[in-house]
């Protein structure tokens, strides 16, 4: 179970080392539970029914693993999950066609791997930041007309 403050993350991965380090990171946040990880798409939608995770990364195009991960984002809106996790993709994909396609299922934010920054540390500060700004992703949006993310990302930049 997860408690209200905490992020619940689930990593769907087919590079064995970075989901490693997912997981290892995780142990340095004290509010991420590290749910696990898997390289199926099918398997990872098991997990989500059973564990019903707020946080999930994606890895777009995965080479090792099984199942596509668009149809990985199409049916996990199918799911009844007591809430929408909050869902980052991670991508060496640059097509804005496949952002947009991701986006509208349920994507909430878009990470290229070739990015400068880009890491598995990266990907738990956003978790984390997000969390925090959004006290444990709740739906509200900000008085000021600005997205989540947008609002996220400035919550981010000042924690530099």
């Amino acid at each position: 179970m997860i408690a209200m403050n905490e992020i619940g993350l689930l990593v769907l991965e087919d590079e064995i080392k970075i989901a490693h380090q997912y997981k290892e990171l995780s142990k340095r946040y004290p509010l991420v539970k590290y749910l696990g990880s898997t390289s199926s798409a099918s398997e990872a939608l098991e997990m989500c029914k059973k564990l019903n995770p707020n946080s999930i990364v994606v890895d777009l195009e995965l080479q090792q693993g099984e199942g596509t991960e668009l149809d990985f984002l199409k049916n996990l809106k199918k799911l009844s999950l007591s809430s929408k996790p909050y869902i980052i993709v991670v991508t060496n994909n640059i097509s804005s066609s496949t952002h947009k396609m991701a986006r509208q299922l349920g994507a909430d934010f878009i990470i290229t791997k070739s990015q400068k920054d880009y890491s598995a540390k990266m990907v738990l500060d956003l978790f984390r930041t997000y969390n925090e700004t959004y006290h444990c992703f709740d739906d509200e949006l900000p008085d000021n007309n600005k997205s989540q993310i947008e609002v996220a990302l400035e919550y981010r930049t000042r924690l530099k």
